[in-house]
C-alpha cells in the first residue's frame, strides 16, 4: 500500500468559556473526507494551535490549506497571527494546495498567501473562468486551478435526512443571514427573497419557518430535522457579486451602515460601491441545495446556472430574477409535481453519487496524482489514531483557552506544552508500531 503523508490545516474557533464553535455538517464532512475516503495517512492541525515540533520533522507528501483556515483572511489580525504560526511551511518543498472560499472578498490577501507559501494548486469554488482571471490576476500562469464545489453529499448524512423526511408537517423552510450589502446584489437577493416570501406566505394558509436573522441559524441535527420536515425550501445561488480584493468596500459599507442603520441596499450601493457591483459573477451552487435533495424537499430557486448541475423545471421550480412570479408559483403548487421534482433531484444528485464526498476525494487525489483509494475500505490503524488525535486536539484547544481566560498564563503554557508532547507521542507511537517511522521522520 503506497500511502502518502497528508496534513490538513483547518481552523475552528473557540467560543468563550465553553467549547469549540460548532461547525456545520457539510464543513465537518469536508474536513474529515480526506481521511474517511482514502487509505492515505491523514493528520489534522487546527491553526489556532502552535504547530507541534514533531510535525516539523515530517516530510509531508501533501499539505492542504483548508477553506476554514483561508476564510479567516476577512480578519487580517487573526489571519496574520495564524499564518505566522505556520511560517515553517513557507519555503518547504512539499506539495501544497489550497481550497479557498468566497474568493471575491480579500482576493489580494489570498493571492499574497498563495505566493508566500508557494502553493501550486488551487481548488477554486469560482465557476466562471473570467472570475478566476480577475481574482487571481498574475497567479493564473503559475498556479494550476481545479474547479470544485463548496460542499458535497455524505452517506451518513443521507441516512440522517432520510430518517427525518418521512413526515412533512411544515410547508416552507428557509434560513439565511443578512450581510446587507457586502456581498453585492447577489448576496442581497438572499435577504430580499426571504422577506418577499414572508409577505406572500402570510397572505396564504401555508405553514412556514423563514428567517433572515443570523441568530436563528440552525446547526447540525436541528437543521436536518427542519429541512427534512418541510415540503419546500427557497433559495438563490450562493457567493458574492462584489469584487473586494482588500475588503475596502466591506469596511466602507460597515461604516455607512453603522452611521445609517436603517439605510436600504440601494442607498448603501450608491454611497459605497456605485458602479462596482457585478465585476465578477461569483454565483455558485451551495451545500444547502444538496441538503434539500437529501431531504426530498422541493426547491423553489431563483433562475441561475447552479454550476450546470441544477436544471429548472427538472430539479427545481424556477423563480424569476425580479421575483414577479412568486404568487403565481404558490397558487400552482401541488403534491404530484413536488414529488416528481424531488424524486428526480434525489436520483441525479444523491443516488448517482456523482456529488458525494467520496467521489470528490477520489477526484481530488487523482488530480494531484496521489490517487490511492481502494474500492473495499480496509481498517487502517494509523488512520484511526489520526482521528483520535484530531478529537484530542479539540479537547486540548478548549482546555487551553479556559486556562488563559482564568489568567493562569504561565501554568497554561506549561500544560499546553505537556499536552502537545503527549498528543504527538500518541501519533509517534502509532507510527513506530506500524514500522513507518523511517519513512516519516528524518534521522
Amino acid at each position: 500500500m503506497n500511502s502518502k503523508l497528508i496534513l490538513i490545516i483547518y481552523y475552528q474557533q473557540i467560543k468563550p468559556f465553553n467549547k469549540l464553535k460548532p461547525l456545520r455538517n457539510t464543513v465537518k464532512s469536508f474536513i474529515e473526507c480526506f481521511k474517511k475516503f482514502s487509505n492515505h495517512i491523514v493528520f489534522y492541525h487546527n491553526a489556532c494551535l502552535v504547530l507541534p515540533e514533531n510535525f516539523k520533522k515530517i516530510k509531508w507528501d501533501l499539505v492542504v490549506f483548508h477553506t476554514t483556515f483561508l476564510i479567516t483572511r476577512y480578519n487580517q489580525f487573526l489571519f496574520k497571527e495564524l499564518t505566522s504560526k505556520l511560517s515553517f511551511f513557507k519555503n518547504k518543498n512539499f506539495l501544497k494546495v489550497a481550497i479557498p472560499q468566497d474568493e471575491g472578498g480579500g482576493g489580494d490577501f489570498l493571492c499574497k498567501f498563495l505566493k508566500n507559501f508557494r502553493v501550486t494548486v488551487v481548488f477554486t469554488q469560482l465557476y466562471e473562468d473570467k472570475d478566476i482571471k480577475i481574482v487571481y490576476k498574475d497567479l493564473v500562469s503559475s498556479i494550476n486551478f481545479e474547479k470544485v464545489l463548496s460542499g458535497y453529499t455524505d452517506n451518513t448524512e443521507i441516512k440522517k435526512f432520510s430518517n427525518f423526511s418521512k413526515n412533512k408537517s411544515n410547508d416552507f423552510i428557509y434560513r439565511t443571514f443578512s450581510a446587507k450589502s457586502r456581498n453585492g446584489s447577489l448576496g442581497y437577493k438572499k435577504i430580499l427573497l426571504g422577506e418577499f416570501f414572508l409577505k406572500q406566505l402570510k397572505k396564504n394558509k401555508f405553514k412556514y419557518d423563514i428567517s433572515v436573522n443570523v441568530k436563528d441559524t440552525l446547526f447540525s441535527t436541528k437543521w436536518i430535522k427542519s429541512v427534512s420536515n418541510a415540503k419546500y425550501t427557497i433559495g438563490v445561488e450562493g457567493g458574492s457579486s462584489l469584487y473586494d480584493p482588500v475588503y475596502r468596500l466591506r469596511d466602507k459599507c460597515l461604516e455607512y451602515e453603522k452611521k445609517y442603520p436603517k439605510s436600504s441596499f440601494q442607498q448603501i450601493e450608491k454611497n459605497c460601491f456605485k458602479g462596482l457591483d457585478k465585476k465578477i459573477s461569483g454565483a455558485v451552487i451551495t451545500p444547502r441545495m444538496f441538503e434539500a435533495a437529501m431531504a426530498k424537499t422541493c426547491m423553489l430557486l431563483v433562475e441561475g446556472k447552479y454550476n450546470g448541475i441544477l436544471i429548472k423545471n427538472i430539479h427545481y421550480i424556477p423563480i424569476k430574477n425580479d421575483l414577479s412570479n412568486i404568487q403565481d408559483i404558490l397558487k400552482k403548487l401541488n403534491e404530484e409535481s413536488r414529488k416528481k421534482i424531488t424524486e428526480r433531484c434525489y436520483k441525479d444528485l444523491i443516488i448517482s453519487q456523482k456529488y458525494s464526498y467520496e467521489n470528490f476525494t477520489k477526484s481530488f487525489f487523482k488530480k494531484l496524482k496521489l490517487d490511492n483509494l481502494n474500492k473495499k475500505k480496509r481498517f487502517n490503524y494509523l488512520s484511526y489514531y489520526s482521528f483520535v488525535f484530531f478529537k484530542l486536539q479539540n479537547v486540548y484547544c478548549t482546555f487551553s483557552y479556559l486556562l488563559f481566560k482564568n489568567k493562569l498564563l504561565k501554568k497554561s503554557l506549561e500544560i499546553k506544552k505537556n499536552i502537545i508532547n503527549f498528543l504527538v507521542s500518541i501519533k509517534w507511537y502509532s507510527i513506530k508500531k506500524l514500522n513507518l517511522l523511517k519513512t516519516i521522520f528524518k534521522k
